[in-house]
């Protein structure tokens, strides 16, 4: 006997303009109160601890819970039942489906500053309308809190991003510009984020000699919209070149300025 499968995937760093984001492959975003998802709350309370569940709700300025922002779809008939009640776990699909989706949030994430991160999800079926978990998932590190936000004219552009955009890139110079980028989300040291991003500028913009000179130019290049902005960044990458050789080989530099760096 076939029995109905759900998947909920928690979001953190995000705000509600990502309601207004269609997602695609028959996901929606919803925003969803405590009280609706707590039977959910409570299976990883027991899987990771009480601290899980004040991790992805979020609290308007009163400090009153104002929800859950979560990712869901709906798979019918999906698993084959078993006469115990429980369900044969199809893990290969699952892992598909799940990555499928988490590569198009770290596209979101390329397409525009903020961390949003899919902090926890679950597959689980209903058996006498109690939920069961068929596979939990927790993605950590979450060491940076910056938020996601989308404004009204992003949409149709973020939405064709992930979905023309395919990861792994093609090209070995640009993925490797991707993990980098990547890592820099996944450490609490705010130098080594900063090395990670100047090691992604490199991959991008560098190659052969003069390598600070190769870099400031050519991010200029693309990123100037005019003569002067050119030249304005050309010397600000130049600096950040300057400092990243500094950490790289010891360098001390205020934790302030780095993480102002790091956003840069």
């Amino acid at each position: 006997m076939k029995k109905d499968l759900h998947f909920i995937g928690f979001l953190v760093n995000v705000d509600d303009s990502i309601l207004k984001l269609r997602i695609g492959d028959g996901f929606s975003i919803e925003k969803k109160q405590q009280q609706e998802i707590m039977p959910l709350l409570k299976k990883l309370d027991f899987h990771y601890g009480t601290e899980s569940g004040f991790e992805i709700i979020n609290f308007n300025q009163d400090g009153c819970p104002s929800g859950c922002y979560c990712i869901n779809k709906y798979l019918p008939e999906f698993v084959e039942g078993t006469p115990q009640g429980g369900i044969v776990i199809p893990v290969a699909k699952l892992k598909e489906i799940y990555r499928s989706l988490r590569d198009k949030l770290r596209l979101l994430r390329l397409f525009k500053e903020g961390n949003i991160l899919m902090r926890y999800s679950l597959y689980y079926y209903l058996k006498e309308s109690i939920p069961q978990t068929a596979q939990i998932v927790r993605e950590y590190p979450l060491t940076d809190r910056t938020l996601f936000q989308l404004s009204d004219n992003e949409y149709d552009q973020a939405e064709a991003f992930i979905n023309e955009t395919k990861i792994p890139f093609q090209h070995s110079f640009l993925q490797l510009a991707f993990d980098s980028f990547e890592l820099s989300y996944e450490t609490y040291n705010r130098g080594l984020a900063f090395l990670s991003l100047m090691i992604s500028m490199e991959a991008l913009f560098g190659g052969g000699s003069e390598v600070r000179y190769r870099v400031s130019r050519n991010a200029a290049v693309l990123l100037g919209k005019n003569e002067d902005e050119s030249q304005k960044i050309f010397e600000d990458v130049k600096q950040l070149y300057k400092k990243r050789s500094r950490i790289a080989h010891g360098g001390q530099d205020e934790k302030r300025e780095i993480l102002e760096d790091v956003i840069r």
